[in-house]
């Protein structure tokens, strides 16, 4: 049972979805003008050889394989 203003809880529960759908929303759009304008993701050759030596040029892990 609940003690004190039920409608309250509804009124912060529709705050929640409407900040969640609203984050979420503004998420997307950047999302897609960085994937429009510089990609999200690496090419596969970059994959291959590795993130640290491609994008950052050092090697983790001193080396080992």
């Amino acid at each position: 049972m609940i003690d004190g203003n039920g409608a309250q809880i509804l009124v912060q529960l529709l705050a929640v979805a409407v900040t969640a759908g609203y984050s979420f929303g503004v998420t997307w759009v950047i999302a897609k003008v960085i994937d429009a304008t510089f990609g999200l993701r690496v090419r596969n050759e970059e994959e291959m050889v590795g993130l640290d030596i491609s994008q950052h040029g050092e090697t983790a892990y001193g080396g080992f394989s």
